[in-house]
C-alpha cells in the first residue's frame, strides 16, 4: 500500500512481518538514526528509534488518525509511556504534544494515565 510518505508491506506469508516504512528527508533520518539504538527481535538485529522519536511519531498518527487506528496509537502512547515511567506531568512530555499533536491529545492521554 503506498500512501506517499508511508508504505506498507504484507508479506504472502502470514507467519512474516508486516513493514511499514515511513517517508523521510535525509536530514530527519539522520536525527533518527543518531538516537536510535541496537536490539535483536526475534533473533533479528534491529535499531530502536529513541522514546523521543517513538512518541513524536505516534502522537503525529494521533493526531491524524481515523477510526480505530486512533485507538491503537492511543494504546502504544500510553503503553510507551507506562513501561518507560514516564511521569505525564513531565514538560518535555507536553511539549511533544503541542509540536507533534495538541493540547486535547495531551489531557486524553494523561487522564487515560491517572
Amino acid at each position: 500500500h503506498d500512501g506517499s510518505t508511508f508504505l506498507q508491506f504484507e508479506p504472502a506469508d502470514s507467519a512474516e512481518w508486516n513493514l511499514d516504512v515511513m517517508l523521510v528527508p535525509a536530514e530527519t533520518f539522520e536525527r533518527l538514526q543518531a538516537a536510535a539504538r541496537p536490539a535483536s527481535l526475534e533473533g533479528a538485529a534491529v535499531m530502536v528509534p529513541s522514546l523521543e522519536h517513538l512518541l513524536s511519531l505516534k502522537i503525529h498518527a494521533l493526531k491524524n488518525g481515523k477510526g480505530l487506528r486512533v485507538l491503537k496509537d492511543m494504546t502504544d502512547v500510553a503503553q510507551l509511556l507506562l513501561v518507560n515511567r514516564v511521569d505525564t506531568k513531565a514538560t518535555w512530555l507536553r511539549a511533544l504534544f503541542e509540536k507533534h499533536g495538541n493540547p486535547e491529545l495531551y489531557e486524553r492521554v494523561t487522564k487515560l494515565l491517572s
